[in-house]
């Protein structure tokens, strides 16, 4: 089979397809194996995927193990509360998204599986044959496009029913951890702090590094000024003035706007997308590489319950369309709770806001992928 992608959807693709017997090619179009970015929250459903792929144990190691996460407004006044702990099912973790990144990829070549960089795929056809940027044709059993928000394979068949940019977007920046930030466990709690439609969110994110994500309306010039405008950003958030000071012309960051990604259609023929490709979100659930995942699992484990590739896709789209609706829908939901009040009703969010998480139809819903137990796995407390 061959993948156009090498992020962390499509390798954890690779991974449980050549856990079964698969023969897997992967194609990226960087001429090195990275990924960008910077902290990656792993809910239960990401940490379910990893148990089944073999890869929990590797992450563990590095990972930050959540016990808070608090949302407070411009009055420090506090809106919302998620704990965490460290039994199974009531867990959540934060890993540097480049450490995965490369776990997967050294998992993944020892399993056999042929990574080729500076290997762009232009388009595919239902028969199952990709076009290679080097004028090269390949022909598989299966094509999976795991290429992004922007998928050539999914575009090249017509799949993408609407692609829209939403109205806010973030820069995501890592600092150096402070060694009190190690010990002191006010700081070991991720927090979002608010100040009107501005956000930062403080996440530890290991030993070394703290993840930070200034999250801005898009018409918001003035947040989206990279260098950073400092001293903008410590007058609306004085309380993080020492972790923006940590913050340099050299740290690496980039503004990118948040989209959603809706599709006509799963595959066509023996080509199939998923990740961004397929369910494109904000991060307001933190579900986009999880989701991600997920699905590339439950594409596996349909492929080896059915007898060919078509009715095993069927099979895949039947088992994970409505998980993949339901949080497209609420994590844009839950964004316009901070990102779209209206500027004269600010004071009236955190109420509103508080009031929405305590009922039990909002939370259980907010929360349902993050506790979902994704096609193929098993809950890790089996």
């Amino acid at each position: 089979m061959e993948i156009a992608g090498a992020g962390l959807a499509g390798l954890a693709t690779a991974i449980a397809l050549a856990q079964r017997g698969w023969t897997v090619r992967m194609h990226e179009a960087a001429p090195d194996l990275r990924e960008i970015g910077a902290g990656l929250y792993i809910w239960e459903n990401g940490l379910r995927v990893l148990e089944a792929i073999d890869m929990y144990d590797k992450v563990e190691a590095r990972a930050h193990r959540v016990p808070a996460f608090d949302v407070v407004d411009e009055r420090y006044r506090l809106v919302h509360r998620m704990e965490f702990s460290e039994k199974p099912g009531e867990r959540l973790f934060i890993v540097l998204r480049p450490e995965l990144h490369r776990a997967l990829v050294d998992y993944a070549q020892s399993l056999g599986v042929e990574i080729r960089t500076s290997s762009r795929v232009l388009s595919a056809d239902p028969s199952g044959t990709i076009q290679l940027e080097d004028g090269s044709r390949r022909k598989a059993d299966l094509v999976v496009g795991a290429d992004g928000l922007n998928s050539a394979v999914r575009d090249s068949l017509g799949m993408l029913k609407r692609k829209r940019d939403l109205i806010d977007g973030a820069i995501r920046l890592l600092i150096p951890r402070r060694a009190e930030e190690r010990t002191d466990p006010h700081f070991q709690r991720c927090i979002e702090y608010w100040r009107g439609p501005r956000r930062i969110l403080y996440t530890p994110a290991g030993p070394d590094d703290v993840y930070l994500c200034l999250t801005a309306q898009a018409t918001d010039e003035a947040a989206k000024e990279i260098p950073l405008d400092l001293d903008m950003w410590r007058r609306n958030f004085p309380r993080l003035v020492d972790a923006l000071d940590r913050v340099t012309d050299e740290t690496p960051a980039r503004w990118d706007r948040f989209s959603m990604v809706k599709v006509r259609a799963w595959s066509q023929g023996r080509v199939a997308i998923l990740g961004d490709a397929l369910h494109a979100q904000p991060p307001n659930l933190g579900q986009g590489a999880g989701l991600g995942m997920q699905g590339g699992l439950a594409l596996a484990d349909a492929l080896s319950r059915s007898p060919d590739v078509i009715s095993g896709l069927a099979r895949w789209k039947q088992t994970e369309q409505e998980i993949v609706a339901h949080t497209q829908r609420w994590t844009w939901l839950w964004g316009l709770s901070s990102a779209a009040f209206p500027h004269q009703m600010q004071r009236a969010r955190s109420r509103f806001v508080s009031w929405m998480a305590s009922r039990e139809r909002v939370g259980r819903n907010v929360s349902r992928t993050a506790f979902h137990v994704p096609t193929g796995s098993v809950p890790i407390d089996s």
